[in-house]
């Protein structure tokens, strides 16, 4: 019965599709463009995204939890040349109920833009910018690892869009304690159809982690994870005069292969479906997603698309009851393996329903809402999350300040 509706879902998809690819995310994604009109401009550049989004999860892979607080991103930009922009600044994250900021860093970029290439050398254009699909990368990051840095290629043509980089996660140096981290990622589209209202894609994502290195005091054991996603999508807009303004509908086949030295999880490897269609209205966009896998893992994935539990296993305080008597220690019990394994689905499948919208207030300024009931098949439980987002960006103009000229 699932298998049959996965198949008729990929079917419809593939005859049918009048949509685009995953999640929009339009509110919190940001592209710096190069403008020959700002050139020589010293520019004050301010982002503000206050966040709560609350998940009311009862399940064994994920438990529930809330996020509540926001981040102040000021920044001074400043464009030399019409193809190349600087940006410096101080990201700031506050979590509400905690005295001290959750995170407080210098950021820093370099981009150097020409027809359609762009180069990002420092803070990237990172997180949901990149338009992984949430099986690969977690919309929860642009919350908890909003800042990537080091390395972007963008290219940008009719036909193609590629994003490749490199976000260098943790250094090392002689004798740390710990590993370097290293997430290298690709996410492009080549472009079937273009014509009129109607769009026709074929998305290619991959996400690589690494954690190794040879100069700490952990040289010998090497992380290697490989995500990846190929997928089919289109798009039809059907005019802002009409009630359904725009159909989306995708098919994402995606997998999972463990390349460690030593594997240490559950799994090495694993696949999944990821099936998405959506509808835009002028009041609301309602999307149906359907999330099939097997053994599947990710490192910066969703939660929910996980097949093995994202945290430890729940610890209880409760105080022992002085008149019970304490069970003598098993130790054929206690030798087996598998009590140090956390808990996991080998065979996962959700059906996830968004109920989504965005509120331009002003200009710069975007009021998000978003429900997002969770059903699981094979378990018949059902969950939910909610979430409430304000994201401000604005620029304003300092002056206008010429280099000197070398002599």
């Amino acid at each position: 019965m699932r298998l049959t509706f996965a198949a008729f879902f990929c079917l419809y998809v593939l005859l049918f599709c009048q949509g685009f690819a995953q999640l929009n995310n339009s509110a919190f994604t940001f592209y710096d463009t190069l403008q020959p009109a700002h050139e020589n401009r010293l520019n004050l550049s301010v982002h503000s995204f206050s966040f709560f989004k609350n998940n009311e999860y009862f399940n064994d892979i994920v438990p529930g939890y809330t996020l509540f607080g926001y981040q102040l991103h000021p920044e001074l930009t400043y464009q030399p040349s019409a193809h190349m922009k600087l940006r410096a600044g101080v990201f700031a994250w506050k979590d509400f109920g905690n005295p001290s900021y959750t995170s407080f860093e210098p950021t820093f970029s370099l981009k150097y833009q020409k027809d359609s290439f762009a180069l990002i050398f420092g803070t990237l254009e990172g997180a949901l910018t990149h338009q992984l699909i949430e099986p690969l990368l977690d919309f929860e990051r642009i919350i908890n690892k909003r800042q990537e840095n080091g390395l972007q290629f963008l290219y940008n043509k009719k036909r193609i869009r590629a994003d490749l980089w490199v976000d260098w996660l943790r250094m090392i140096y002689k004798d740390s304690p710990f590993q370097e981290e290293i997430s290298v990622g690709f996410s492009g589209a080549f472009t079937w159809v273009r014509k009129n209202n109607f769009v026709l894609e074929s998305p290619l994502q991959i996400q690589i982690f690494h954690r190794g290195g040879q100069i700490g005091q952990y040289a010998n054991n090497l992380t290697n994870w490989f995500n990846g996603a190929l997928g089919i999508s289109s798009q039809h807009l059907l005019g802002s005069s009409t009630n359904i303004r725009k159909i989306r509908m995708d098919a994402y086949a995606t997998w999972f292969q463990d390349f460690s030295s030593r594997k240490v999880n559950i799994y090495a490897y694993g696949s999944g479906l990821y099936l998405n269609m959506s509808l835009e209205s002028k009041w609301l966009e309602i999307m149906a997603s359907y999330w099939q896998a097997n053994r599947f893992r990710s490192w910066q994935g969703g939660n929910l698309y996980q097949s093995v539990a994202v945290f430890p296993p729940r610890i209880s305080i409760a105080p022992p009851d002085p008149d019970e008597k304490p069970e003598k220690p098993n130790p054929r019990v206690l030798a087996q393996p598998a009590d140090t394994l956390p808990y996991h689905e080998t065979d996962r499948e959700l059906l996830i329903i968004r109920l989504m919208k965005d509120f331009k207030i002003m200009n710069g300024l975007v009021f998000t809402l978003r429900i997002e009931p969770v059903y699981n098949l094979p378990m018949g439980t059902f969950e939910f999350s909610h979430g409430f987002y304000i994201t401000y960006r604005q620029n304003f103009l300092l002056k206008k300040v010429k280099p000197l000229e070398s002599d």
